[in-house]
């Protein structure tokens, strides 16, 4: 029997938003509206985890195509996250 690692790899997307938040949180005074939009689409990225989390831990009985739905969800989620501060600084290094 496949150990499943989904939950282990969304806690570890939580965490990653998290850090993705204390990065739109350093630079949130070169670029106010840029790092507050960064900070909020990175509060709903979390709470979007913590659903799949959820989801996750509730129905762990279920079909592997179930928990890579669910992880992949999860981890899109945090790329999108990670987006914000990435473009944010981009901008202002050729600005």
């Amino acid at each position: 029997m496949k150990k499943d690692y989904s939950p282990t790899a969304i806690i570890l997307d939580i965490v990653f938003c998290a850090c993705t938040i204390g990065i739109n949180a350093l630079y949130f005074k070169r670029n106010i509206p840029l790092f507050s939009a960064g900070i909020a689409v990175c509060a709903v990225m979390i709470i979007v985890n913590i659903v799949c989390l959820v989801l996750a831990i509730k129905k762990q009985n279920q079909n592997e195509r179930y928990n890579k739905i669910i992880t992949f969800i999860s981890m899109l989620c945090t790329i999108i996250a990670a987006l914000i501060p990435l473009i944010g600084v981009l901008v202002l290094m050729f600005k």
